[in-house]
């Protein structure tokens, strides 16, 4: 069983497609029950609504929220899927511990394989943290110094001379060696050279037509460093088998 499969970022599919189809099941199983016990004659008004109440509060308040909400995979532009595990909110409610009977009565081993995927979760997003914060960010900023430029992350003030603006340049690489861009083309925008973005254009460094040259060739270079490369390969293939 999988985090990641080849074509992309499936967390953990099966396990989720029976999680939730036998808890769709647990909630029309509820209902039924709930039905069937308004309709017993010897059980008192207030007991009725006492059971009425409960399993309607543990539908909208547990089963529901975890039928409809266990992971979020988000897909920022420019950077590998951030995935969440949302049901944390719905376990520290305070009506999880009674519909957690529900859920082991009814879903073999529910718990274990809730918590399966969390730990998945988990190390899939400490990996990817550490591979973007740690490894891409420190080999991009090391062959760029290595290249006579300076780098800046801050994207709030005017890129310097002989230095590359990472903020802007180092989504794009990541998108352009995640297979999302085909190229990453630099313009020149008055006195800076810029990567057309959404918004218009992210500047990444000064222009000059000296600047120009090198700083095409400083990102064609870092299209295909092999240790980026290489990294990109082993992160992938670390996350795709957990």
């Amino acid at each position: 069983m999988s985090l990641v499969d080849t074509n992309g970022f499936e967390i953990d599919g099966e396990t989720i497609k029976a999680l939730l189809g036998t808890m769709n099941g647990i909630i029309e199983m509820l209902n039924l029950q709930r039905e069937s016990k308004i309709k017993e004659k010897s059980v008192s008004d207030k007991r009725l609504e006492q059971i009425h109440t409960k399993h309607r509060v543990l539908n909208d308040q547990i089963f529901y929220p975890l039928y409809q909400n266990i992971i979020n995979i988000e897909m920022p532009e420019g950077n590998f899927p951030i995935i969440t595990f949302t049901a944390s909110q719905i376990i520290e409610s305070i009506y999880y511990d009674d519909g957690l009977e529900h859920l082991e009565k009814y879903i073999d081993k529910f718990l274990p394989r809730l918590n399966e995927i969390k730990e998945k979760v988990s190390q899939y997003e400490t990996k990817r943290r550490k591979f973007n914060d740690d490894l891409i960010k420190r080999h991009v900023s090391n062959y760029i110094i290595e290249k006579d430029f300076e780098v800046t992350y801050d994207s709030n003030t005017v890129t310097p001379p002989k230095t590359i603006n990472l903020s802007i340049l180092l989504p794009e690489l990541i998108s352009y060696w995640f297979g999302d861009k085909s190229d990453i083309p630099v313009t020149r925008y008055g006195d800076s050279l810029g990567i057309p973005t959404g918004m218009g254009h992210g500047e990444i460094a000064i222009y000059s037509k000296e600047n120009e040259v090198k700083v095409k060739n400083l990102i064609n270079d870092l299209k295909e460093l092999d240790e980026i490369k290489k990294k990109f390969t082993e992160f992938i293939a670390d996350i795709k088998y957990l």
